[in-house]
């Protein structure tokens, strides 16, 4: 379900589109959003997206759209979670439903990871779960502008259940442009 800028649902007139999307992806709730007057929005169902509509009706002036707050959490059509890290990979997730292709990422973070925020603290990923520390802390820091830095050295396992050693963020960009080769 998409709104515009003024709170109007918009309709998806091409049935076969909307099949598509709807397979391709689907949000894991709670899904935070940052609306246009600062305040937060934490949606806990699909229901709740009416919350988004609400909040546009009670605020007709505001032309900005709600920032998604990352990471966010999406099941895939194959019942697998995978974790949105920033809107880029969003966007590269659209993309590949929109062309039908599985260009996802083919492979996961093998965890414990760590991630260097802007203010230079440390937030350690043991388990999955822990990804929420990051949203909390972006969150609670809606003015940084520096994206989160993954600490290297991190491994990676691939869907053929093959690993490897990532070193660097130029080595991390190989390994998701082989995802789409």
């Amino acid at each position: 379900m998409f709104f515009s800028a003024k709170g109007r649902q918009l309709k998806d007139t091409s049935e076969k589109g909307k099949r598509r999307r709807n397979k391709c992806f689907e949000f894991v709730f709670p899904v935070d959003f940052i609306m246009a007057d600062q305040t937060l929005i934490t949606l806990n169902s699909k229901e709740e997206w009416a919350l988004i509509k609400e909040w546009h009706e009670a605020n007709p002036d505001a032309t900005e759209r709600p920032e998604l707050v990352f990471p966010v959490d999406v099941t895939l059509e194959d019942g697998t979670t995978q974790i949105l890290m920033d809107r880029d990979e969003l966007k590269g997730l659209k993309k590949s439903c929109k062309k039908g292709k599985d260009k996802r990422k083919c492979f996961k973070l093998i965890l414990p990871v760590s991630f260097t925020m802007q203010d230079a603290s440390v937030i350690e990923v043991n388990e999955k779960a822990d990804f929420k520390l990051v949203r909390e802390w972006k969150k609670a820091n809606q003015a940084a502008t520096v994206r989160l830095a993954l600490n290297f050295l991190a491994d990676i396992i691939y869907k053929d259940d093959t690993t490897a050693t990532i070193s660097n963020a130029t080595e991390m960009q190989t390994a998701e442009d082989s995802c789409t080769d």
